[in-house]
């Protein structure tokens, strides 16, 4: 139950290598390490519960493989609390990362980046929103205008210092 790598994924828009890309990054690896964390502590917390089921657990059934899918079940409900606790705390910790307070904080960084950002982002839905358009204007409806297209930032930039760890891998954004 141990994970050894993650796949960190920074959108293409964002230029590699800058401030900003440097704090997405960072922010990105506080999940990393949230995961490894609830992967380290859900993995020791099953171990724990399957060594006390497996000190009580006989088979039981009319065959062999009713008695083997009796032992998988007790095996299942013996350490799905660990995995709960896991799933529940991952969830927990990745919401004190996620918050409003720091996407406004990352908004506010580098402001060249952010504008090279918005650019690209402006591009992109310049391109969506010519084939939706179209499409739109063939069912007639007008189409939307993407939110996450934001205006400039005002605020100086802040820099962190680059980790040794693997650089990410480039992908396009997602839409939320």
């Amino acid at each position: 139950m141990v994970q050894t790598e993650h796949r960190v994924r920074i959108a293409r828009e964002i230029p590699e290598g800058g401030c900003l890309w440097r704090e997405v990054l960072a922010h990105e690896r506080r999940h990393v390490a949230v995961n490894r964390r609830s992967l380290r502590e859900a993995a020791a917390a099953a171990r724990a519960a399957a060594a006390a089921w497996a000190a009580r657990a006989e088979g039981h059934g009319a065959t062999l493989e009713e008695a083997m899918a009796g032992l998988r079940t007790g095996l299942r409900q013996a350490i799905e609390p660990a995995l709960a606790a896991m799933r529940s705390g991952r969830a927990t910790a990745h919401g004190a990362i996620d918050t409003q307070a720091e996407y406004e904080r990352l908004g506010r960084t580098c402001p060249a980046d952010q504008q090279r950002l918005r650019e690209a982002l402006r591009q992109a839905a310049s391109f969506t929103r010519s084939s939706v358009g179209q499409q739109a204007q063939e069912a007639g409806v007008a189409p939307a205008t993407p939110a996450w297209i934001d205006p400039p930032c005002p605020l100086p930039c802040s820099t962190s210092p680059a980790s040794n760890s693997p650089p990410p891998t480039r992908t396009p954004p997602s839409p939320r």
